[in-house]
């Protein structure tokens, strides 16, 4: 018998998406899993399986929910799988993962999380933007298949992690979104190993722009400068965005008090445009949607920037007595 594998999925409440996601897991080549279903009230999901087990959390952020489900999973499972409510795994998602795990020293194993072809434009521009180095950085990879390599991140959308080590290691739940970034940092700071695989696959429904996608990003910034600032990561693409967002700001005050600066301060926008469009080019051909994959990863790095900024502003004020970190319930978790 191949080893217990407990897949759990959080989200608020049951839409079409969820269904998807548990039907393929439901159908996935692997003999020996559960799956933890974390609601926010008690449901009756459509689709009857004894492998199916619902555990409602009331309204709760994402690490909260997952260090639920976390708690729920029994003594005899060795790995727990996440994935996310509105992404789906191939059939050999668990299957390709259990021989990376014959290696003592991986605690963590993920792949690629990849945007479904027959999704609308709106939800596959997002896609692009992710996939492309100038506006995601090393993340880039996790959003296309590249070779297997040892990771520093990988998202929680898509990781199997070993059971003992969430265990006395949960995430952390004063984070709305970065849970996953410090979930790894965690890993990699004890010694163990974070690995890439090609071969563990799931699809990934991006959020829509223009809304949700902002949202998600400024999150993104806002979660991960306060990482940055604990010193949990420590890369300097983090910090890029923030950058850009102050040379816009600096731009600004120049263009209209400094004449004297402002073509150079023109110019400079004007390559940080060609740019994108350039990278943009190089994940969609199409030359009327190019521009506004370009578009929408200049509002990627506004958006993170401007988190990012005020995540280390509030941090600061946090440091001195002046104001406190709160979050919402269920703020982080997919605005459809």
């Amino acid at each position: 018998m191949p080893v217990r594998i407990d897949i759990i999925i959080i989200f608020k409440s049951i839409d079409e998406y969820l269904k998807e996601c548990v039907i393929h897991c439901l159908k996935l080549d692997y003999r020996n899993f559960t799956i933890i279903l974390l609601p926010d009230e008690k449901c009756d999901f459509p689709v009857k399986d004894e492998r199916i087990k619902i555990i409602p959390t009331g309204k709760a952020t994402i690490p909260v929910k997952r260090n639920i489900g976390i708690r729920n999973v029994p003594a005899h499972a060795k790995l727990i799988a996440f994935i996310d409510s509105d992404a789906f795994p191939t059939v050999d998602w668990l299957k390709n993962c259990i021989k990376y795990f014959e290696d003592p020293d991986i605690y963590a194993v993920g792949g690629p999380n990849l945007t479904p072809e027959k999704d609308p434009l709106l939800r596959r521009i997002p896609g692009y933007v992710m996939a492309q180095k100038i506006a995601f950085g090393a993340g880039a990879v996790r959003h296309k298949i590249v070779r297997n390599h040892f990771s520093n991140e990988l998202p929680t959308c898509n990781l199997i992690v070993r059971k003992r080590f969430l265990e006395s290691n949960g995430f952390d739940e004063n984070l709305i979104t970065g849970e996953d970034a410090k979930i790894c940092s965690d890993i990699i700071t004890r010694g163990h190993k974070i690995l890439y695989a090609g071969d563990v696959i799931v699809f990934h429904h991006r959020r829509r722009l223009v809304k949700p996608f902002i949202h998600q990003f400024f999150n993104y910034g806002y979660d991960k400068g306060s990482l940055f600032v604990d010193g949990a990561l420590k890369s300097v693409y983090y910090i890029a965005p923030s950058l850009f967002v102050l040379f816009l700001l600096s731009s600004m005050v120049f263009v209209i008090f400094f004449p004297a600066v402002r073509l150079i301060s023109l110019i400079g926008l004007g390559l940080y445009f060609i740019i994108c469009l350039g990278s943009s080019l190089s994940v969609s051909a199409d030359l009327l949607v190019s521009p506004l994959i370009a578009f929408s990863v200049f509002l990627g790095h506004l958006s993170y920037g401007s988190g990012f900024l005020l995540s280390i502003v509030k941090r600061f004020l946090y440091k001195n007595g002046k104001v406190t970190r709160k979050s919402k319930p269920n703020e982080g978790i997919p605005d459809r």
